[in-house]
């Protein structure tokens, strides 16, 4: 696979055989919240990839575009909007391809998210919080 950071808030996930390669556009840069974003496309190519091999689908040219959008209070991804290009693919499986596409478990996963916990552990500590 292929990870394109186009810009800020935009990156593009293309399947480009085995391996991973990551590039950065000018004004691109691939660091925490991109990689997320990346996260998110490489998930939803995969599962594409494996359905338009079922289905018996041509999937050279299927690209994923993820964009997001920072918002305040506090700082953080407030949306994530995907776009699945496939030159070629039947109109009438586009309803299905997006079905597909949502059962992503990163799509799931920031649908429903996670419990989170933070430890800070030093030399000879157990990683209890210790603020008692």
């Amino acid at each position: 696979m292929e990870i394109t950071v186009l810009g800020e808030t935009e990156l593009v996930v293309t399947n480009s055989g085995a391996g991973l390669t990551v590039r950065e556009e000018e004004g691109g840069r691939f660091g925490p919240l991109p990689m997320m974003a990346a996260s998110l496309g490489t998930c939803t190519l995969s599962v594409l990839l494996s359905w338009a091999e079922n289905a018996d689908l041509d999937p050279s040219e299927l690209e994923v575009v993820v964009r997001w959008e920072y918002v305040d209070d506090p700082y953080r991804v407030g949306s994530y909007e995907q776009e699945i290009r496939w030159p070629g693919l039947p109109e009438d499986r586009f309803t299905a391809a997006r079905r597909v596409a949502d059962q992503c478990t990163v799509h799931h996963t920031l649908e429903h998210p996670p419990e989170m916990t933070t430890r800070v552990a030093g030399d000879g500590e157990d990683g209890a919080d210790g603020d008692e």
